[in-house]
């Protein structure tokens, strides 16, 4: 109650929470965010005969949060707890303790989640409410990190297409779970995921609920193919060549022989050695557990025919005369010539005298397998 030019007034407030008060300049201590609101002051004049009203809006801007939380290395904390922010203020989530990162759903949402990327704990978050008239609040939130489980993966590895499916195994700690390419499983078919590598990831939780996980490769490889050898003659005569070519192979291989005292082979180029067949070979050799793949040529080397030496006398005959003439040491039968039919002929290494003059008898074994005719020769005079 107070005089006013003579007139009395009286005051009288009303609030939230059931605030009143009969002051003129009413104060509130220790006030919380549940105390913003409307605010009614009614003056009445001479004892009610005239009444005034007037409201006055009370914002409080405190920052609150929930209470510390314990969560796993990697893991997603529950709702963070911030309080609501008043209309004109900005609220925003924060990592206060270096070293760490992490991501907030939102960071300016006060019911955000925040998930643990790296560093180590205890972590602070912070919640601050700024923007407005009133000084920035701020609270913080802490953070106890429990360590998750040691997770250890087999090494890469490959198999080949053609392998049996066979268990994921060898993630340790045993009884995880396994994926393949992103997708669960217990085992591996290397003909189902197909050639190339695949990513095995090993997922393991603790009796803490707590997570770790480990990846590993295993690639599966095609199997080896040696394609195709082409190239004649397929016959030489010893100390002779011919080139082979390989085409249709998966990658490169090797050139190699069955036998090499039959022939050699470099770089597809087979040189002849001893008479006999043997098979010129090109390898590509398999990976992952695939076998060596193998192609194959044949070839047969063939000995140079002999012709011997031919032996007789007389060597002189007159025209008419005959003189025999026999061969020795020949590898296979042979034919009887001469290099002047005018001079001397021969039948069965029977020469006879043609014309005077001087030729030669000669004996011809034919060569085989490429190999060059033989001859061996002995002079007649008529």
């Amino acid at each position: 109650t107070a005089a006013n030019g003579g007139n009395t007034m009286t005051y009288y407030w009303v609030g939230p929470n059931g605030f009143t008060s009969t002051l003129q300049n009413p104060t509130i201590t220790n006030v919380t965010p549940a105390m913003s609101g409307v605010y009614t002051v009614t003056a009445a004049i001479n004892g009610g005969c005239q009444n005034f009203s007037r409201n006055v809006t009370v914002t409080v801007v405190d920052a609150t949060v929930g209470g510390p939380q314990s969560i796993c290395t990697l893991g997603t904390t529950l709702p963070l707890g911030g309080n609501a922010v008043p209309s004109g203020y900005t609220g925003t989530w924060s990592i206060v303790t270096g070293g760490v990162t992490g991501t907030f759903s939102d960071p300016n949402d006060p019911n955000a989640t925040f998930t643990h990327l790296t560093g180590n704990g205890p972590i602070t978050l912070r919640w601050t409410i700024s923007g407005g008239p009133c000084p920035t609040e701020t609270a913080d939130v802490v953070l106890t990190l429990t360590a998750g489980p040691t997770v250890t993966c087999p090494g890469n590895s490959s198999v080949c297409i053609t392998a049996p499916s066979f268990p994921l195994t060898g993630g340790s700690p045993e009884f995880g779970t396994y994926t393949v390419d992103g997708s669960p499983a217990t085992d591996f078919d290397p003909a189902a995921v197909g050639v190339g590598p695949h990513t095995i990831v090993y997922e393991f939780f603790d009796g803490n609920g707590c997570f770790n996980s480990c990846t590993y490769t295993i690639t599966v490889t095609a199997v080896a193919n040696a394609g195709t050898i082409a190239g004649t003659p397929q016959g030489i005569c010893i100390g002779g060549t011919t080139t082979y070519t390989i085409s249709g192979n998966s990658a490169s291989g090797t050139w190699g022989t069955q036998n090499a005292a039959v022939a050699t082979v470099v770089g597809g180029v087979v040189t002849g050695v001893g008479a006999g067949t043997t098979n010129i070979t090109y390898t590509v050799t398999g990976t992952g557990g695939c076998a060596n793949a193998t192609a194959t040529r044949s070839v047969t080397v063939t000995a140079p025919p002999t012709a011997g030496t031919i032996a007789g006398v007389p060597q002189s005959i007159c025209i008419g005369g005959t003189t025999t003439y026999t061969i020795s040491g020949n590898s296979a039968t042979g034919t009887w010539g001469t290099d002047n039919a005018s001079v001397a002929t021969v039948v069965g290494g029977v020469v006879t005298g043609v014309g005077a003059g001087t030729t030669n008898i000669t004996y011809t074994v034919t060569g085989t397998g490429g190999c060059a005719n033989a001859t061996a020769t002995r002079s007649v005079t008529v």
